[in-house]
């Protein structure tokens, strides 16, 4: 994902709110990202976070090299590593691993997260995410092993002695809010803000993305995180939102049409069919008729007498 490629798609909201969610946890701390990409998120943690130091680790050089080229600052180091490997990450270095949307890219996922727990400090905090395989579309060849919430847990707390499952999705809402200064801008100006919060409950088959907060250590409080946008994929939320109303009204239009198209048809092909039902009687009339009058002694006869009259035309 690259925010001035990608802005204004689905999951660059979707990075972005991950990113964003974590920053709460690494204040003054060492985080490592694994699985950086282009390297927005290790951005996103150091200016929002504020954490002290993050380390951003991706298997593709090309990721890497653009990690370095547009979020390259003070805090950061990104470097090319295998996630199940870590040569670059000492022992009991780390005090919080970000992982987002990987996981299900690797086959050995218990060698990579042996590793999460090398890396972490005692008691060091895990934050990971996965599509739901409950809802999420089938056939991404890149995703080589895919997991259910409750497997994803489970995987987890094989691991970690304490685990929080959140769920992640898009919904419509409304929003009532003010005028603030831009607090964060990657391609796209947000801002935090303090509102009450009226949420649909999120169930486990339908949310698109699973996230898990890990740890040996007790859980830290945490707040749950909104990111409102105006444009999904090329599409206007707004103006959307004002003109499908017109868009349903034409397509019921259509739908009246097309159905009064096929009554008028309906009416046609049944009042074919009497016409054919009613010839029909009528032929199997005359042949139940036939064959009374081939049944009478009269008809018999002539029948006898002709077949047995000799060929006058052959005699001569």
């Amino acid at each position: 994902m690259i925010p001035e490629v990608n802005k204004g798609y689905a999951f660059f909201y979707e990075h972005l709110a991950r990113y964003l969610f974590s920053s709460q946890f690494v204040t003054g701390k060492v985080v490592l990202d694994a699985g950086c990409g282009s390297g927005y998120g290790s951005s996103i943690l150091v200016s929002q976070g504020k954490a002290q130091k993050v380390y951003g680790i991706d298997l593709s050089s090309e990721a890497i090299t653009y990690a370095k080229e547009h979020y390259g600052q003070d805090g950061i180091t990104f470097t090319m590593d295998n996630v199940e490997e870590m040569e670059t990450i000492d022992k009991n270095s780390i005090d919080v691993v970000v992982s987002f949307e990987l996981i299900e890219h690797i086959k050995n996922q218990n060698t990579f997260l042996n590793q999460v727990k090398r890396v972490l400090k005692p008691g060091g905090l895990f934050i990971v995410s996965t599509p739901n395989k409950y809802n999420y579309p089938e056939g991404n060849h890149f995703h080589v092993n895919e997991l259910y919430p409750e497997e994803f847990e489970q995987e987890l707390q094989k691991h970690f002695k304490n685990t929080s499952l959140l769920l992640q999705d898009f919904d419509f809402a409304q929003i009532i809010k003010q005028l603030k200064p831009t607090a964060i801008k990657i391609e796209e100006e947000f801002v935090p803000t303090e509102m009450l919060n009226y949420v649909a409950p999120a169930t486990i088959k339908t949310a698109q993305y699973i996230l898990c907060i890990c740890s040996d250590d007790k859980l830290p409080d945490y707040q749950l995180v909104g990111l409102t946008a105006n444009n999904v994929d090329n599409f206007d939320l707004t103006q959307g939102l004002l003109t499908l109303n017109e868009q349903f009204q034409n397509i019921r239009k259509q739908l009246a049409a097309s159905s009064k198209q096929a009554k008028d048809h309906e009416d046609y092909v049944f009042i074919l069919k009497e016409e054919v039902e009613k010839r029909e009687r009528i032929i199997q009339s005359l042949h139940a008729e036939l064959a009374t009058l081939k049944s009478t002694r009269l008809v018999q006869l002539a029948l006898s007498l002709n077949s047995t009259r000799p060929n006058r035309r052959k005699s001569k």
